[in-house]
């Protein structure tokens, strides 16, 4: 399959600048905000959009199994004391995917995950702080060209951000400066979904 130049990250023809601060401005990033004034603008169906320094792999209809899970662990009592996300999405025809996975964790109970703004912190000794959530494993994204990850205290200051929460979809996005996995750079990602999601 021939790709389109415009649509393939070109990593040294960019010179992979090194950014700034991890996490200055993340949490302004995203699907969209009505410049108008109106609001939160989704997609409005099934999306995945992968953006490595600008460049944008979609918004494409991601593929079967591509879903935002939220899993809730409780104490004797009913407490939520773990809750645990994964973003596990594809979508085959821009070659592209993103891998988040994050946890909150609390003895006492903590909030689970849910529509809202959080700061990936790994630096989380006992209970998880308010609006933050800890990286769990390695998160990723891959476009084409590139493999983009980051792991521990290297995702620090990245964000995921739900804007939309029901029963049936998620919509939000993780944004992180992400390493290249052949050594040329750090790499400002977001990925922006509208997905399936699955609570348990």
């Amino acid at each position: 399959m021939r790709r389109s130049p415009a649509r393939s990250l070109r990593l040294a023809a960019l010179g992979l600048p090194l950014l700034g601060a991890a996490g200055c401005g993340l949490l302004d990033l995203g699907a969209g905000v009505d410049g108008g004034g109106g609001g939160y603008v989704g997609y409005g169906k099934p999306t995945l959009q992968a953006t490595a320094n600008g460049v944008h792999f979609g918004p494409a209809t991601p593929d079967a199994g591509s879903a935002l899970r939220i899993s809730n662990a409780l104490d004797g009592s009913g407490r939520v004391v773990q809750s645990t996300v994964t973003l596990s999405a594809v979508a085959a025809s821009v070659g592209a995917s993103c891998f988040f996975m994050g946890t909150r964790d609390g003895a006492n109970g903590v909030a689970p995950v849910g529509a809202a703004s959080y700061v990936v912190s790994s630096a989380s000794p006992g209970a998880t702080a308010d609006g933050t959530i800890t990286p769990s494993g390695t998160e990723s994204m891959v476009v084409p060209d590139a493999t983009l990850t980051c792991s521990g205290s290297a995702c620090d200051g990245g964000a995921l951000v739900i804007q939309v929460l029901d029963s049936a979809h998620a919509e939000g996005y993780f944004a992180s400066y992400l390493a290249d996995t052949l050594g040329r750079g750090t790499v400002q990602a977001v990925c922006s979904f509208y997905l399936p999601v699955v609570v348990n």
